[in-house]
């Protein structure tokens, strides 16, 4: 059994939208899935866990190559989730945030910047809540560390 705390209430969704008896056949064939409803389109959707990542596993190797002067393209789409087991390194069925692991590897290379490009019109400070604020820039004393 896996002790993250992001396994025991998967958020993220993924694939394609079901209808309540689509849904309901999947789930035959497939107990462990999670599904949610999404209730404004009223269809359902396969939810995975989205864990913290906590080490990019190629790390020193990416950071070698980064200081011989090559650019290095890593942490694409998250990356591949595994957990360490017993047995060594294990794949499991998550996603793992790709703007939290793209921090983590600027953190680990020593970036002097890091730039999250986006299709949405600003970042949100309060994203959801009635109090969301909306900016185009901010600086470090509106960010906090999560």
């Amino acid at each position: 059994m896996i002790r993250i705390p992001a396994f025991k209430s998967p958020t993220k969704p993924v694939g394609p939208f079901y209808t309540r008896e689509e849904m309901e056949k999947i789930k035959k064939e497939h107990p462990e899935y999670v599904f949610k409803e999404d209730k404004a389109r009223g269809k359902w959707r396969r939810v995975v866990p989205s864990p913290d990542p906590k080490k990019i596993l190629e790390g020193e190797a990416i950071k070698a190559l980064v200081n011989s002067g090559f650019i290095v393209v890593a942490s694409g789409g998250g990356g591949i989730s595994v957990i360490e087991t017993s047995e060594g390194i294990k794949g499991v069925e998550a996603v793992i945030d790709k703007d939290l692991a793209g921090e983590r590897l600027a953190s680990l290379v020593g970036a002097d910047k890091f730039v999250i490009l986006t299709d949405i019109d600003g970042a949100y400070l309060n994203f959801g809540k009635p109090n969301q604020k909306r900016s185009r820039k901010y600086g470090l004393k509106n960010l906090r560390s999560t």
